[in-house]
């Protein structure tokens, strides 16, 4: 993994993939023919895995950062990525979000605790999310937005700001959308993660560089420990609870806001709508020593951002 990221990130490499997509290949499809090139055969296969590919995405980061961290490598059992095939013996998690959707079997498919967890949520109204039910709200978001605002998102290359600008003019639907904007260079996940960037105010301001801050969503014992020491040794602040904001700088205070707008949005995706600020009032999950899931919410409520 680390010999592949290494080779992504070589001078070399940006002058063969630009090679493969000029010839006509999709961008997956040119990684790795100009990996291959590059290492060979056994090395470019690696990349037909979804589950590699993250995986030396990792090892990129771990290479630019020069990061101590060290990679350890572990078998996906059962289906594929994306797969919806049912008679595997761990379901991936498409399957499992198809089945909540179509509110089929999926306890059968998952983990005891993990499924009674899930049909708490689906019963309290709280899953599952869908993009259909704010679909024309994504798109009278995107078609107030001008040129300028869709070249300043976060991986924006190449003339694509155009290609967004122009298909938000005519499509009447999320698919349309997708449809008009993806090409074999521009895959259809990344398109749909622009158009979120886009609906939710993301720019590549935000997306550049390392997180501002590091947020504690839950713990246990040993969790509590290590967070106690960390917040003495490391240089990056640590969110745990309300009061921690407040040593923020100004970068790092609107990426925070614009988490809790963005949970806020979320929260209208879901068959029962949340009020604002459940990322001031949900509080950290702490889970007890041995304690059995499905587990209660020990929590902190935030009373809400604080004002100097």
């Amino acid at each position: 993994m680390l010999s592949l990221a290494d080779i992504l990130l070589s001078p070399t490499f940006p002058p063969l993939l630009h090679d493969e997509l000029a010839a006509g290949c999709t961008f997956a499809r040119a990684r790795e023919r100009a990996v291959e090139r590059l290492a060979g055969p056994d090395t470019a296969q690696i990349l037909q895995s979804p589950n590699n590919t993250l995986g030396v995405e990792y090892c990129k980061a771990i290479r630019t950062l020069s990061s101590s961290l060290r990679v350890f490598t572990m078998k996906r059992i059962g289906a594929a990525h994306d797969s919806l095939d049912m008679n595997v013996q761990a379901a991936s998690a498409s399957l499992i979000r198809s089945l909540t959707a179509e509110n089929g079997a999926f306890a059968a498919h998952m983990p005891t605790a993990a499924a009674m967890i899930l049909q708490t949520e689906l019963e309290a109204g709280h899953a599952p999310a869908s993009l259909t039910r704010m679909e024309r709200a994504i798109l009278a978001k995107l078609r107030t937005m001008e040129p300028a605002a869709f070249a300043s998102l976060p991986d924006v290359s190449e003339g694509l700001e155009n290609r967004l600008y122009a298909a938000v003019r005519t499509a009447d639907s999320l698919e349309t959308l997708y449809q008009s904007v993806k090409t074999k260079r521009y895959p259809l996940a990344r398109i749909r993660r622009l158009v979120l960037s886009a609906f939710l105010g993301i720019n590549r301001t935000h997306a550049a560089g390392l997180p501002p801050y590091v947020r504690i969503l839950g713990m246990n014992t040993r969790g509590a420990e290590i967070l106690h020491v960390s917040k003495m040794t490391t240089k990056r602040p640590i969110i745990a609870n309300s009061s921690d904001i407040l040593s923020l700088d100004n970068d790092a205070r609107n990426v925070i806001e614009l988490e809790s707008q963005s949970t806020d949005v979320y929260s209208l995706f879901l068959p029962i709508p949340q009020p604002c600020g459940r990322d001031w009032t949900a509080g950290i999950c702490k889970i007890r020593d041995n304690m059995q899931l499905p587990f209660q919410h020990d929590s902190v409520s935030f009373a809400g951002p604080p004002q100097e």
